[in-house]
Formats: structure tokens, C-alpha cells, sequence
């Protein structure tokens, strides 16, 4: 996750960026039974609403969650 400049982008290891204009973080949970097969069942899933109304969720390993939250703004109200 970068800042760069107020706009938060995301850029995953494989694939291209994503640019979170307006980023900021709703939720965070651990991942299910069925995304811990695909994914590290140690970490945790943050999702990031954008202006726009879209929203992606991120896999951040434990010790990354707080410099993710940092990165993006949290958001006002809480995610349903």
C-alpha cells in the first residue's frame, strides 16, 4: 500500500495497481474457512471503500495491519 501524495494505491505482487482514490478502510475480519485455502489463514482481510461506491479487500498479514490502517483513512461509519 502507497500514499503517495494523499492518494493511497494499492499494488499487489502480481497483477497491476489499483488506485483507491478517496481510500479508506471500513472493515476488518479474518479471512473464512474457504479464502484460508487461497490465502494465508494467519492474516487478515481489511476492506477499503473508494469514491465511486466500489470497494476491494486486501489480505495484510498481522504485523501489516497497522501500517495499512495508517496508509488509508477510516471511515466515518462502520461497514454492515
Amino acid at each position: 500500500m502507497y500514499a503517495d501524495g494523499g492518494a493511497a494505491r494499492w499494488v499487489p505482487e502480481r497483477g497491476e495497481s489499483v488506485e483507491l482514490p478517496g481510500g479508506r478502510a471500513t472493515g476488518l475480519r479474518v479471512p473464512s474457512v474457504k479464502e484460508g485455502i487461497s490465502i494465508n489463514p494467519g492474516s487478515r482481510i481489511v476492506t477499503c471503500a473508494y469514491d465511486g461506491g466500489g470497494s476491494i479487500e486486501i489480505a495484510v498479514m498481522p504485523l501489516d495491519v497497522r501500517e495499512l490502517l495508517e496508509a488509508l483513512p477510516q471511515a466515518d461509519t462502520p461497514s454492515p
